[in-house]
């Protein structure tokens, strides 16, 4: 079953200082859930200084810059909503650097970490 997300995408390339008109927000699909992936909801997202940079498309850089056909990405923190793998359950924490600039984003467990929500929001 495949679920539908607001995500956030660059637009355009923004001329000095971004501005919200540089960006745009989509309703996009996310999903199905297959086996060995977990549905995530994202509850923070980690906006750092490099993103910048990655807004850009005129300088060369150690990372690419932003795709203007793909939601924006970064690190995060979620939560998982319904999984099919075997190490994450609902409920769990995770941070992860996949799934872009969604509210909702399906991942398999590579590169995904639990965190203690009790700790720190």
């Amino acid at each position: 079953m495949t679920k539908k997300a607001k995500a956030i995408y660059l637009k355009a390339y923004p001329q000095g200082l971004p501005r919200p008109d540089d960006f745009v927000l989509r309703t996009v699909d996310v999903g199905p859930v297959g086996d060995g992936e977990a549905l995530l909801r994202t509850v923070w997202m980690s906006v750092d200084p490099y993103m910048r940079g990655r807004m850009r498309a005129d300088i060369k850089s150690y990372i690419p810059p932003f795709s203007l056909s793909e939601p924006l990405d970064g690190g995060a923190v979620s939560e998982v909503v319904e999984s099919r793998h075997p190490g994450f359950q609902k409920g769990d924490y995770v941070v992860a650097f996949q799934g872009g600039w969604k509210e909702y984003s399906v991942a398999g467990g590579a590169g995904l970490q639990k965190v203690d929500p009790r700790l720190a929001p």
